[in-house]
């Protein structure tokens, strides 16, 4: 790639807009809640209050809304860091994601 080409294997980040509720799951006041903190691929970082029966297919809505990525990435938690499983529908009680930290890696 020359001068001010972007190589095409790799994946770019978007800009990052925490403030874009539109991709936020809707929090049930009434049931169990966990917060989860995200670092974006740009290093930028935000706190995510969900119930414990959201799923993994609903932070990934959340971060494709706020931190849109042109290619793939994946999600990343734990210590040591570990792919979050690819099971979507899982809730977030089933996959141990409650007060997760969640790192945004473009892959």
């Amino acid at each position: 790639a020359s001068l001010g080409q972007a190589a095409t294997s790799q994946s770019t980040g978007g800009a990052v807009n925490t403030s874009d509720a539109s991709g936020k799951p809707k929090l049930d006041e009434s049931k169990p809640k966990t917060q989860i903190q995200f670092r974006f691929h740009n290093g930028q970082r935000a706190t995510l209050e969900v119930n414990t029966t959201h799923t993994i297919a609903d932070l990934h809505a959340y971060v494709m809304s706020v931190a849109p990525v042109d290619g793939t990435y994946a999600l990343i938690s734990g210590f040591p860091p570990k792919p979050i499983s690819d099971n979507t529908s899982q809730t977030l009680e089933d996959a141990k994601l409650l007060k997760a930290a969640i790192t945004q890696k473009l892959t």
